[in-house]
């Protein structure tokens, strides 16, 4: 799969031209207030390595975040995708991770685009869940997760920080 089409999004591999979105997202306190341990804007050495990543992923549903471009305008909005996260315990789980420009929030963009990567990560990768997380006060992710069909699960410390847990299972998914 080379990239993933919905009604109004393109999800497509990362190449080195996609710096500088995805510095626009990294250099905005505002994104990262919910992305970045400490709430700071990334270096751009940590963007370069994040691409770098991105480039270098498993091309299959888990292991690659896709570079988001609305189909209408080409315009870049942002990524989403699904990759391995070990827990605080050394348990390792698939999670849905995302992040948009601010200008495109709100817009139901990453449950679209999300449920075609859930749906193909259930369906070829054969996962029993996925798993995402976010800070508590950010209530904006709690609702993407939830219109997902994910439940609430636990509070977790990530990266020594409060988080809430959420797990979509396979069967869950499927009634989306």
């Amino acid at each position: 799969m080379s990239e993933i089409l919905t009604e109004r999004l393109r999800g497509r591999y990362a190449t080195e031209a996609d710096f500088t979105n995805l510095r626009r997202i990294h250099a905005n306190r505002t994104a990262m207030a919910w992305l970045s341990v400490d709430g700071e804007s990334l270096a751009e050495a940590d963007t370069r390595e994040a691409l770098r990543n991105c480039i270098t992923c498993t091309r299959r549903p888990i292991n690659i975040l896709w570079m988001l471009e609305r189909r209408s305008d080409g315009a870049f909005i942002g990524y989403c995708g699904i990759k391995p996260w070990t827990s605080e315990a050394g348990v390792v789980e698939n999670e849905l991770l995302y992040a948009l420009l601010l200008e495109f929030w709100g817009q139901g963009y990453v449950p679209e685009i999300a449920r075609s990567m859930l749906d193909e990560a259930f369906t070829a990768d054969h996962q029993a869940s996925i798993v995402a997380f976010t800070l508590p006060a950010n209530r904006r992710s709690w609702r993407v997760m939830e219109k997902l069909g994910f439940v609430r699960e636990a509070d977790i410390v990530h990266r020594g920080l409060a988080h809430v847990f959420y797990r979509l299972k396979r069967a869950t998914a499927s009634n989306q």
